[in-house]
């Protein structure tokens, strides 16, 4: 669904979040299921968290909308950064 925005993830790996990494963060968007937050994100305070449904077993056009959500989220995220 990507390529039909015209993003490239081919070559995309993903990385497992580690508790590490959330004390280094200065801001983490989690854009996960709400019910699924790791707990050690929980009370993380650069948490910033945005429920999107999980891509699996999906029709392609629930996937759009997902991907349409995904890019409200990225655009509110700018959004506050830009009027920090």
């Amino acid at each position: 669904m990507t390529r039909d925005v015209g993003i490239d993830v081919s070559d995309a790996v993903s990385k497992r979040l580690t508790e590490e990494m959330v004390r280094r963060a200065d801001l983490i968007v989690y854009l996960g299921e709400t019910e699924h937050v790791p707990s050690y994100l929980k009370k993380c305070r650069t948490l910033l968290p945005y429920g999107v449904q999980d891509h699996v077993s999906m029709t392609h056009a629930e996937h759009a909308e997902t991907t349409e959500r995904v890019q409200e989220v990225v655009s509110d995220v700018i959004g506050k950064f830009e009027r920090l």
